[in-house]
């Protein structure tokens, strides 16, 4: 397996908020595209149970917990490296559920050796992730972490000021950052 800088790469097999809503035949179809090397993690199933992403905070607890099992569902596959914004769900109802929920996430990812990834866009363009909250979760449940960035265009990769700053963040939380990852098998 090819072992590569994570913050260096711009384009690896990753699990994101994005594709966690494919309903259990799309994720065979995925696993047929990824035996032959042609994904895209971009493109949304629009179906009758997607789950809620980043973009409009909700409250409906119903979605949250279908949020993570899909996200369960998609890590129990095998099929990514790693686990990319996976604070980026914006649920603003119980704080309660959110950390239990937030925890049998970040339970499964571990069980699964999937790591988190903390992104590091959200910290040079001042968003609303990284989500302290969700990583302190994570620092918690002892989750391994890669720093990775949701670069649109090859000048975001150029800003050693915003990893820096990320670094000193997870240093801060206690958090078990990994520098290199392995890329897992697609064949």
């Amino acid at each position: 397996m090819p072992v590569v800088n994570v913050v260096r790469i711009t384009l690896i097999l990753c699990f994101t908020a994005w594709c966690l809503i494919f309903p259990p035949r799309i994720w065979t179809y995925f696993l047929h595209l990824r035996s032959r090397q042609s994904i895209s993690l971009q493109k949304t199933a629009k179906e009758k149970n997607e789950a809620p992403t980043g973009y409009g905070a909700f409250t409906d607890e119903g979605k949250l917990i279908h949020y993570v099992e899909q996200v369960i569902e998609g890590a129990k596959t095998g099929a990514f490296t790693y686990f990319a914004h996976p604070d980026l769900v914006c649920y603003r109802g119980s704080r309660q559920l959110y950390a239990e929920q937030m925890r049998r996430l970040c339970r499964e990812a571990n069980s699964c050796g999937l790591p988190l990834e903390i992104n590091l866009l959200g910290v040079d363009e001042s968003r609303h992730y990284p989500y302290e909250y969700f990583w302190e979760l994570a620092a918690e449940e002892g989750c391994q972490v890669v720093l990775g960035w949701d670069a649109h265009a090859p000048e975001q990769l150029l800003k050693p000021e915003a990893e820096k700053r990320l670094r000193e963040e997870v240093k801060r939380l206690g958090l078990n950052l990994l520098d290199t990852v392995t890329l897992r098998s697609i064949g």
